[in-house]
């Protein structure tokens, strides 16, 4: 595996997550942390011999009862160095991601999401932004 020591690894992640009420008009709930791992584009290519602590965190506002914005951000670490050939990239520097999504909760029972991600380099490809939709129905 390129810039790999092994195929496995452990992550430790420590998230604190808070409901805050008296400060906008409607409830917003954010959560931080941090997360130490030695995990070369998420584990897709392997685990590196040394380890980084990055941070991740949300936000999820409100807008109305039903109508909610989120937003989220991962730091990623950069544990491989970029490799090229013949001018090609063959693995890019790792990028942070983030994203951003509307949810609407119909009942108690159905949600719908739409959100938009970007994962920056993922290996050398160009597919690294995502539109999502979501349906849920709990019962």
């Amino acid at each position: 595996m390129l810039g790999a020591d092994h195929d496995f690894g452990t992550e430790l992640t420590a998230i604190a997550t808070k409901t805050v009420t008296d400060v906008l008009p409607r409830p917003m709930i954010v959560s931080a942390g941090f997360r130490n791992s030695d995990a070369i584009h998420t584990g897709l290519m392997g685990f590196a011999g040394e380890r980084r602590t990055t941070v991740e965190g949300s936000i999820v506002y409100f807008l109305t009862d039903n109508l909610l914005v989120a937003g989220e951000y991962r730091h990623k670490p950069d544990l491989i160095d970029q490799c090229s050939a013949g001018g090609f990239d063959l693995v890019r520097a790792e990028n942070d991601w983030w994203d951003i999504c509307f949810g609407y909760i119909v009942n108690e029972h159905i949600t719908i999401a739409a959100g938009y991600a970007n994962f920056g380099n993922v290996l050398n490809h160009h597919e690294d932004n995502v539109w999502a939709f979501q349906l849920k129905y709990e019962f």
